[in-house]
């Protein structure tokens, strides 16, 4: 069948093509809405994870970087990484954290976005 308008709209329904695109809810629509969702670019998984100011990068790379150190040390000197109780209250939290705690003390800028201050 072919579309027709006007009086023969009545054939448009047998119209195969009419029985694949569907009511407003078929698979035919719910994928033509996702097609049109996914050439909005700003919706892109990329482009929404790539958010990170310049601010953030240079943050999590110095936390990185001080963690890095810090296991690097520990295994050199064959310490073990945690202790037996590692909550905020404990006088000693294992070896891992006193040595960010003892970073932290030295450099003002580390203090700022480790441990209880980090994301």
């Amino acid at each position: 069948m072919i579309f027709k308008v006007g009086k023969e709209s009545i054939v448009r329904k047998k119209c195969p093509f009419v029985h694949h695109e569907g009511e407003h809810n078929s698979q035919h629509s719910f994928a033509m809405q996702r097609w049109n969702n996914l050439k909005n670019s700003s919706g892109h998984i990329d482009k929404v994870m790539n958010t990170f100011s310049v601010q953030e990068t240079l943050q999590n790379r110095l936390r990185l970087k001080i963690s890095l150190e810090a296991v690097k040390w520990l295994a050199m000197q064959g310490c073990a990484f945690r202790g037996h109780d590692e909550s905020i209250n404990s006088t000693n939290r294992g070896n891992f954290i006193e040595m960010i705690k003892l970073q932290e003390k030295v450099n003002q800028e580390i203090a700022e976005i480790v441990l209880e201050n980090s994301p």
